[in-house]
């Protein structure tokens, strides 16, 4: 067994309840727990996440606890009923939740500092010059380097704008007419009829129904002048920039053998209103180009130019405390452990010992109330726990302008920590069970770390 616990340690139960199997795996190759949990997951099994791959020191540790809490352990006689089953597995579960909670809050702690959080947020100093998104690897994050950007000029689209024609004159002849727009090198022929009864407005409309429904990269919009009475056709390109496309992104000509005195012609779509133009700006002095207002920098950053800045002046792109993904993680935890108080204090059946796992949870909350209370997390009578936001949300901001320890958090945490970890390799201590016999400890034996199941095992369960 010494040599295969290097990389792995199973816990199987030694009871196999009619249909039910528990069992968990720890090992210290992702890869493998992978591959095992793959074939577990092919029936309805509740799924993975990160906080349950684990590093070897901690299956060792995990190891000696076992085999500790073994050579203690007396010997029970339990019913091993459907409702002690489900309780047992309630306990488990809640228990697991939890501990993955205490995990979350916990995974970006500096242990040089004490500073908790480190949940940082890439934002901007003047978001309606400049937003920003990180879109680079999450726990990269925190190093992310900061940076000014200067803004002088935004990329725009193309834009045609035809002819004012007199909406109920008739400026076509009746019968076919065609054009062909030209956009990124590809030609695009449109096609359609005019009857003797159609006048402007009506051939305006059909035309911009045609490149609208077409959906090749331009929009189509009728203007009507202030007068009422007359229209013309607006084409705008959903790209910006010049890019490949020299200095215009599309044009549009007559096509067919009406091109002489075609529709282009008679309403004047191939007139340039707006050039395509490049965004320009700076980033820490250095200039560049994008043929969008959208961009990346360094693979990590996404920013989106909406107003150019003032002469001299710059945009900081930086990171700051995200107190809301702070709020939310404490809010979770709250919630996980919530969860198991209120499992104890409804029970399934009069097997579980409600009152001991009550009281070993609460005692804790109970013992660190003024501190909890202070910061927001108000503990209740029933040792639950009710967040009061604004007390919670002010709490948070002044710990993010300080330290960021996060005391009164950390020393409710750190006993509940060790107690959910006993829970998780001991929960049949919180059902009803008779002792038969306590264990020999004057003297050394080897205890069996399959041993543990029934006694101190139930380390996680999955249903085959």
């Amino acid at each position: 067994m010494t040599s295969s616990i290097r990389y792995i340690i199973i816990i199987l139960t030694n009871i196999i309840w009619d249909k039910l199997i528990v069992i968990r795996v720890y090992t210290s190759d992702k890869r493998k727990e992978e591959l095992f949990m793959f074939d577990l997951n092919k029936s309805n099994s509740s799924s993975m996440s990160r906080y349950d791959i684990h590093k070897k020191s901690e299956l060792k540790n995990l190891y000696h606890a076992i085999i500790k809490l073994n050579r203690e352990s007396p010997l029970y006689l339990i019913d091993v009923n459907e409702d002690v089953q489900s309780e047992i597995i309630n306990i488990k579960e809640h228990a697991h939740i939890l501990k993955n909670m205490i995990l979350a809050i916990s995974e970006h702690e500096d242990q040089s500092s004490f500073k908790m959080f480190n949940d940082k947020l890439l934002a901007s100093d003047n978001e309606e010059i400049v937003t920003a998104n990180y879109i680079g690897n999450v726990d990269d994050l925190i190093h992310a380097p900061s940076f000014q950007i200067e803004v002088e000029q935004l990329a725009s689209n193309q834009i045609n704008k035809g002819y004012y024609m007199h909406k109920e004159s008739k400026s076509l002849s009746p019968g076919t007419h065609s054009f062909q727009i030209n956009i990124f090198g590809t030609n695009y022929e449109f096609e359609f009829v005019v009857s003797e009864t159609e006048k402007n407005k009506d051939v305006l409309k059909k035309i911009s129904n045609l490149i609208n429904r077409s959906d090749i990269g331009i929009r189509s919009l009728i203007e009507t002048h202030e007068n009422n009475a007359e229209q013309r056709l607006s084409l705008i390109s959903t790209s910006t920039g010049t890019a490949s496309f020299s200095d215009i992104i599309f044009k549009v000509i007559d096509f067919g053998p009406s091109s002489s005195s075609g529709v282009v012609t008679s309403f004047g779509l191939n007139q340039i209103y707006q050039k395509p133009t490049d965004s320009k700006f700076s980033i820490n002095g250095i200039p560049r180009t994008s043929s969008s207002n959208v961009f990346t920098v360094n693979k990590i950053y996404e920013l989106c130019l909406h107003k150019t800045t003032a002469p001299g002046e710059n945009v900081t792109i930086s990171l700051k405390n995200d107190n809301r993904s702070i709020y939310t993680k404490i809010k979770t935890f709250v919630e996980a452990y919530n969860n198991i108080v209120q499992l104890a204090s409804t029970p399934l059946s009069k097997h579980l010992k409600s009152s001991k796992l009550i009281a070993d949870l609460g005692s804790i909350a109970l013992c660190y109330k003024n501190e909890l209370d202070s910061m927001g997390l108000i503990v209740q009578q029933d040792a639950s726990i009710e967040i009061d936001e604004n007390l919670l949300l002010t709490s948070i901001d002044l710990e993010e302008k300080k330290e960021g320890t996060y005391i009164s958090l950390r020393s409710f945490r750190n006993p509940l920590n060790k107690k959910i970890d006993h829970i998780l390799i001991n929960p049949v201590e919180y059902v009803a069970k008779a002792i038969v016999t306590y264990p020999d400890t004057s003297h050394r034996y080897d205890a069996n770390i399959y041993a543990c199941s029934l006694y101190s095992g139930l380390m996680f369960n999955r249903y085959c």
